[in-house]
């Protein structure tokens, strides 16, 4: 299961979370920087850049899912590609702002 958002919104998010940690997230994706407005360029390639070549990857596949959050959460796609029963309670979001 691929989600996604808005690239921007991703961004933002991201670095409010972050901006007063003091372990650098995913030294090895983003070169071992923070995400500030200066370098918001790199982060937002690379997340791009991963999501593509994730839906690349599973192209043509039946063991794959993408869900672009920016259209709302839900459990159908998720129940229909799990082969389950839609539960009967709301769809979990954690950390939403």
């Amino acid at each position: 299961v691929l989600t996604t958002r808005d690239s921007d919104k991703w961004f933002s998010s991201l670095n409010k979370k972050h901006i007063n940690m003091l372990i650098n997230p995913r030294n090895h994706l983003y070169q071992g920087k923070r995400p500030t407005l200066e370098n918001k360029d790199l982060f937002i390639k690379k997340y791009e850049s991963y999501n593509h070549d994730v839906i690349k990857y599973f192209e043509n596949k039946n063991n794959f899912i993408h869900i672009d959050i920016e259209y709302g959460l839900s459990w159908d796609p998720i129940c229909a590609f799990l082969e389950k029963e839609i539960p009967q309670t709301s769809f979990p979001w954690l950390n939403k702002s």
